[in-house]
């Protein structure tokens, strides 16, 4: 268990992943943001969405707004681990930045792409990217 305030948040395992993977729940992220002082409820909210391993990743991978499958998504990130990528993309839908359509088509098949929530993060990953290639890139 992890404690933030007087919220819990019970820490799960991937057992086909060799690293911890610390989830949270939808309905956990709102408690958090109703029980948190409202100082720093925005950036600590939003951090619990997009501050979990992979998730910006995912976003940035649908960023161009077109649907993507789920082999696509986890091609485009070098192959990560199936259902770390399941988790994640069940997170994004349940925190509305992504859509979930199931196609009826021959093959069957499910198409993720990202809301106007989602689309709104470009900005959020420009910043970062924009960050990150100033103090953390070098370019020698």
């Amino acid at each position: 268990m992890v404690t933030t305030g007087s919220v819990q948040v019970e820490k799960k395992v991937d057992p086909n992943s060799s690293i911890a993977d610390e989830s949270i729940e939808v309905e956990d992220i709102r408690r958090l943001a109703k029980e948190t002082d409202h100082a720093l409820c925005p950036v600590e909210v939003a951090a619990r969405i997009i501050g979990q391993k992979w998730t910006l990743q995912i976003v940035n991978a649908m960023i161009d707004g077109k649907s993507m499958r789920f082999c696509e998504i986890q091609e485009h990130l070098g192959g990560m681990n199936p259902t770390t990528l399941s988790n994640r993309l069940k997170l994004l839908e349940e925190s509305g930045l992504v859509r979930r359509t199931q196609v009826s088509n021959i093959p069957p098949h499910v198409d993720y792409s990202l809301t106007e929530m989602g689309i709104q993060l470009s900005d959020v990953i420009a910043s970062i990217a924009c960050w990150s290639r100033r103090w953390l890139c070098s370019c020698e």
